[in-house]
């Protein structure tokens, strides 16, 4: 678990460097009692809970230009109540097969979502109905997700304005998001 801890601290300096308006959007982290409660009788993996740890997800999903709340594309770091709010809408519209299995963590507020099974294992997978992608495997882990994230702010695929938010060059971001496939 020290390994996330330290890669989520990593990027938090860099977006912090980079001025990134997301910072200012995102809760504070969770205490261990209180993300061992929220996800009480769910297998999830401890990566999770040290992101929740971290942070508590973005304050507000709504209202504000999507760019600023995106910490990668389609990626609000939903909190625990717009997680729960996510996981509930996909059960009743079953877009995808089996989602009492997912939670969603990241996502657009719509239907583009990073999901982790319930299984404890530490895989993201993606859903995008719009692009045909329903729930495929997209990171290794959690850690690799991240460390996508890292790389994609330092090569400058992903770039901060402190206005506008999020920008992405999203050919430099599908030849970086091979490797952590």
């Amino acid at each position: 678990m020290i390994a996330i801890e330290n890669k989520l601290h990593v990027l938090e300096d860099i977006l912090t460097k980079k001025g990134s308006p997301v910072l200012e959007q995102l809760n504070p982290g969770l205490t261990i009692e209180f993300v061992e409660n929220i996800f009480n009788g769910l297998n999830i993996h401890d990566e999770i809970k040290a992101l929740y740890k971290w942070r508590g997800g973005t304050k507000n999903l709504y209202g504000i230009q999507d760019s600023i709340l995106e910490i990668l594309p389609f990626g609000k770091f939903f909190n625990t109540t717009d997680l729960f709010r996510m996981y509930n809408i996909n059960i009743d519209y079953e877009v995808f097969e089996n989602p009492s299995e997912f939670l969603p963590i990241f996502g657009s507020g719509e239907s583009e979502m990073y999901l982790i099974k319930t299984d404890g294992s530490s895989t993201i997978y993606y859903v995008s109905p719009g692009a045909n992608i329903y729930c495929e495997p997209f990171f290794e882990s959690l850690c690799s997700m991240i460390d996508c994230i890292i790389e994609c702010y330092e090569k400058e695929v992903f770039k901060i304005d402190s206005v506008k938010g999020l920008s992405v060059d999203f050919k430099e971001y599908y030849l970086v998001l091979e490797k952590y496939k």
